[in-house]
C-alpha cells in the first residue's frame, strides 16, 4: 500500500469518526438508539463516498 493511499484511507477513517461525534455533542442528543442511527448512517456516508472517489481516480491514473 502506497503511503499517500493510507494517509487518505486514515483521513477518511477519522473523519467518519469525528463528524458524527460531533454532531450529536452538538446537537445533546440522548436517545441511543438515535445516537446509533447517526453513528451508522454519517459514519457510513462519510467513510464510504470519499473512498470510492479514491478509488475512481486511482483507476483513472492507471
Amino acid at each position: 500500500m502506497k503511503l499517500k493511499y493510507f494517509i487518505q484511507l486514515f483521513l477518511c477513517f477519522t473523519i467518519a469518526i469525528i463528524i458524527p461525534f460531533s454532531i450529536i455533542h452538538l446537537f445533546n442528543i440522548t436517545d441511543i438508539a438515535l445516537q446509533l442511527v447517526l453513528y451508522l448512517t454519517l459514519g457510513y456516508l462519510l467513510l464510504v463516498l470519499p473512498l470510492t472517489i479514491i478509488k475512481l481516480n486511482q483507476n483513472k491514473e492507471i
